[in-house]
């Protein structure tokens, strides 16, 4: 086999199964000024419940609002955050997310992230889910989440700066 169709067979195979290539990021989608990167959702061993994780990014001149997230795979997602009540940390339902113009929000772990209720089919390594983001200004926006163990979505999320 000569190095190109080595390559070549190697890229493809990446691509079709996203196993192979760990290193592989998630695609990156730009619709109306809002970009979507870092989309995953962590393999869940049970049909109950998941979570769906990305980082939004405005480039408008004013703000947007994230009013809510529909996937192929839950028959109800909910935008929640983590926060600390009577020192015990709650997950509640925000409802929304506003984004300033040229900000950016990161749903992760440990922070606001979308919660999957009625999952119709076990989420597994290497698929993928059919995320529909709706926002108020830009209107639905479309993407792949990649779905990953959730040990590699938390490491691929780590945050090198904090105050994000």
């Amino acid at each position: 086999m000569t190095i190109r169709r080595v390559a070549l067979t190697t890229s493809v195979l990446c691509a079709l199964t996203a196993l192979g290539c760990r290193d592989e990021p998630s695609p990156t989608l730009e619709m109306a000024g809002i970009t979507i990167t870092d989309a995953y959702a962590p393999a869940q061993p049970t049909r109950d419940v998941g979570a769906l994780y990305f980082t939004i990014t405005n480039a408008n001149t004013e703000s947007d609002t994230l009013k809510r997230v529909t996937t192929d795979v839950a028959a109800r997602a909910e935008i929640h955050r983590l926060a600390m009540v009577e020192r015990r940390i709650q997950m509640t339902p925000v409802g929304r997310i506003v984004l300033h113009p040229g900000g950016t929000v990161r749903l992760k772990p440990g922070s606001s992230h979308v919660m999957l209720f009625g999952l119709g089919r076990q989420l597994t390594e290497g698929d993928s889910v059919h995320v529909t983001a709706v926002f108020s200004g830009a209107g639905p926006v479309r993407f792949p989440a990649l779905v990953l163990p959730y040990a590699e979505v938390a490491r691929r999320l780590q945050d090198p700066d904090p105050s994000r």
